[in-house]
């Protein structure tokens, strides 16, 4: 967290440190916080007050957050949460743990380097794929909504470090174009990538945006801003008039089938661009499949873990430094500096009903009037020392009559409490009347000094709820408990026992008589039926409590504290020809295809990784006394690394790491992992003919020009049917099919002798070097290749 910034409270969310201030907005990290310790980042954008005024841009503003909410693509910074705190409104979105492409093309040119094509074009796919999401949203009716985002720009692409790319900005997009001029007629906003018809101020739709795509992937291309001038005005007039040289005469490293995806994107004619930003980011797909290139997920992962170590670090810190907190620092409701005020129905309200996710206003209703609780809004926060509001401090005990309904302020807590309840004697004379009516006039007087008794009960607990100065016949509180007085008390059914019945005779020893007369008896005093037993003495209560307390203890101890016995894990990695690495909770453990371990009962998270393999993640679950199996199935890793191979002579076969490419020289072998490779040329018949090792870098494509010329020819010979002597020269060799090599160079005979066929003969002329192929297709009798063996 930043030093000079405390955590504030944000209506539900907790404001943690301050990202970036814009002219519009500011940006912060966020907590959101829910039950059972659950906590989530997330962005918080705020706009800034002199923004806030302005109610046109507001009403836009909350129509734009409801439209972005409904986003939901992988490339597209999820919008959660529209709110107001203060009658300024915020959005909460998807927090990305990452940098923007702005910050990564700064990085690279300190290193004096350019970002690799691949990664350039990778990043700019996904980019077009979440704009073309965006472009192409319809309304329920399936109408289009025509959003155009306005604002594509290098700062406004996230990375993550886990190799995600994400569009940001949704949210405020639009409303940004409708307030980009100040008072005295100044654009405000990213110049450089602004549309030549923005620029003219025409309307602009979807193909403004892959306009600005093109501006920022000609940039990551050449590694300098395209139309940035001297001045504002220059830099306008650079969009509307400059020259658009094509990036490969710039970077003459750069393939020339970039210039026309490039070119297309940045025609100021929006009617010769792109005309949906999908239609770009297939292009680009297509150059990275001919040109044999490829760049994935896990390959932009390497890459920002690599040139981003301190970054990462520093965030993981900052996000372990951060949990918890909600807990511990601010309250889930929100701090109140002003009284608490009633909050009356307006257009307003019903909008703030509508937009505001916060808890801070509610109406409750127990069965009776919905009456509105406080608000409590305020206009500051708290952090280290939160003052709660009165409605969330237990109230003094004040000697006063019934409550009055104004004073029922509640919070949620305050609701659930028992001490809440009031009890009221506003009916109790209904109640004692009919019960005199009904009984006899001693159950009546007990009746009635039971009731009186209640009565006097009940007052103490209306002065113990909060003060009142209201008439006692004001209707109940809603979320109070109302409880008549004469249901404290046995209710008197006026029916009298039997008098020959000597269970009721007065003198009898019935527990049940004897009670309830001692019952009503003490009920007409006032005093309890043990008011005359004897208290214990003090020490006896605490000695019992403190040797209660330590038997709970020592049980508790004996059962929790005990230590359990581990589980083991058996972790089998396949393919089994390969030296992975095995790490539980991201420390290293093993380097071996099969390993055992025993560990204590809890979750772990378990990761295999091995070069030019995709990583295995799963989560295990160890339980004490019990043996768990992990299978793990790695997959091969699509590289970044290419080859190109080129023989002389050509026509060579070749073969990586032992498996056969499918490919003869000259070749372009792509999708190569990083690392140490053999590769082997193989001759027609598969004889090899060179073999040389290779060491390859992420990204890298490795170029070999291989002259064999200068080696004896070598003659591949087959045949049909196949086990055909050949003959060189009169020389026997061996049967077809054969490689011979050692030849001498010049004109050859070959004869291919097969018994029940006649001989093929033929001349060849071999040169230096060469790898000559010759078939020979005999004529033979088949009855005699019927014969076994081939016998006469």
């Amino acid at each position: 967290m930043s030093q000079d910034f405390e955590a504030q409270a944000l209506g539900r969310y907790l404001l943690l440190d301050r990202i970036s201030v814009g002219g519009m907005a500011e940006v912060y990290r966020g907590l959101s916080s829910g039950a059972a310790g659950f906590e989530r980042m997330v962005a918080l954008k705020r706009i800034l007050p002199e923004i806030a005024s302005d109610p046109d841009f507001v009403e836009m503003f909350i129509q734009e957050a409801k439209l972005a909410v409904q986003f939901q693509h992988a490339n597209i910074a999820q919008v959660y949460d529209l709110g107001e705190v203060d009658r300024r409104y915020f959005i909460a979105m998807e927090y990305v743990s990452g940098v923007d492409v702005r910050t990564i093309w700064n990085a690279a040119r300190r290193r004096r380097r350019l970002l690799p094509v691949a990664m350039s074009c990778h990043i700019l796919q996904k980019c077009c794929e979440g704009l073309d999401a965006a472009h192409r949203k319809t309304n329920d009716r399936g109408e289009p909504l025509g959003l155009v985002h306005r604002d594509v720009s290098p700062q406004n692409v996230l990375v993550s470090f886990e190799g995600e790319v994400k569009v940001i900005d949704f949210g405020i997009a639009k409303v940004a174009s409708h307030v980009s001029k100040t008072a005295g007629g100044a654009l405000r906003g990213k110049f450089g990538y602004m549309s030549p018809e923005h620029v003219r101020g025409l309307p602009v739709d979807r193909r403004a945006d892959i306009f600005a795509c093109g501006v920022v992937f000609y940039e990551l291309l050449i590694g300098r801003r395209l139309f940035l001038g001297d001045s504002e005005f220059s830099t306008l007039e650079n969009i509307r008039k400059m020259p658009i040289v094509p990036p490969s005469e710039i970077n003459r490293r750069l393939p020339p089938a970039l210039d026309e995806i490039v070119l297309k994107a940045l025609a100021r004619n929006p009617e010769e661009r792109f005309s949906w930003a999908g239609e770009m980011a297939e292009a680009l797909q297509r150059f990275l499949f001919a040109s044999e290139q490829s760049f994935t997920r896990t390959d932009l992962l390497r890459y920002m873990h690599e040139h981003f170590e301190e970054e990462l670090a520093e965030e993981r810190a900052r996000l372990e430094g951060y949990k918890g907190l909600s807990s511990r620092r601010v309250p889930f409701a929100r701090p109140v500096e002003e009284p608490p005020a009633v909050i009356e129905p307006s257009d307003f309200a019903r909008r703030e009903a509508e937009t505001n996710t916060d808890f801070g206003e509610a109406s409750v209703d127990f069965g009776g009037s919905s009456t509105p609780l406080a608000s409590s809004s305020s206009s500051a926060v708290r952090t280290s020392k939160p003052e709660w509001t009165p409605s969330l401090l237990p109230s003094p005990i004040r000697e006063s009559g019934p409550l009055h309904k104004s004073s029922a302020t509640l919070s949620p807590a305050a609701a659930i409490s028992p001490d809440r309840f009031a009890f009221s004697s506003a009916n109790t004379a209904s109640a004692n009347t009919a019960s005199a009516n009904t009984a006899s006039a001693n159950a009546a007087s007990a009746n009635a000094a039971s009731a009186n008794a209640a009565s006097a009960n009940a007052a103490s607990a209306n002065a113990a709820v909060g003060p009142s100065t209201s008439d006692p016949t004001d209707p109940p509180v809603p979320g109070r408990l109302t409880v008549d007085a004469a249901m404290l008390v046995p209710e008197a059914t006026g029916a009298r026992p039997p008098e020959n019945d000597a269970r009721f005779s007065p003198g009898v020893s019935d527990q049940g008589a004897t009670a309830t007369a001692t019952a009503a008896a003490a009920a007409a005093r006032g005093t309890s039926v043990f008011a005359d037993r004897p208290p214990l003495p003090l020490w006896v209560g605490i000695l019992l409590g403190v040797v209660l307390s330590l038997a709970v203890m020592g049980l508790v101890a004996v059962v929790w504290l005990a230590p359990p016995e581990p589980g083991r894990v058996v972790v089998s990695v396949t393919p089994t020809d390969i030296r992975p690495l095995i790490y539980l909770n991201e420390q290293l453990v093993g380097n071996e295809g099969h390993w055992t371990f025993d560990l204590e009962p809890a979750t772990y998270v378990l990761r295999v990784s091995a070069a030019g393999y995709e990583d295995a993640l799963r989560a295990v679950r160890v339980r004490s006394a019990e043996t768990r199996q992990e299978l793990i199935l790695l997959s091969r890793r699509p590289g970044s690394s290419a080859l190109v191979i080129r023989t002389e002579p050509a026509g060579l076969s070749v073969q990586i790491d032992g498996q056969d490419t499918m490919k003869r020289t000259p070749a372009r072998l792509a999708g190569l992992y990083a690392g140490h490779h053999v590769v082997s040329l193989l001759s027609a018949a598969g004889k090899t003919r060179h073999e040389f090792s290779v060491e390859l870098r992420p990204n890298d494509v490795g170029y070999f020009d291989i002259d064999l010329s200068r080696l004896p020819p070598t003659l591949d010979v087959t045949s049909t049917p196949s086990g055909a002597l050949v003959t060189v020269d009169d020389v026997p060799y061996a049967t077809t099919p054969t490689s011979i090599g050692a030849l001498e160079a010049g004109s050859r005979k070959v004869r291919l002798t097969l018994a029940g066929c006649r001989p093929y003969v033929t001349t060849v002329r071999l040169r230096q070097g060469d790898v000559r192929a010759l078939h020979g297709q005999l004529k033979c009798d088949p009855r005699a290749l019927a014969r076994p063996n081939n016998e006469p």
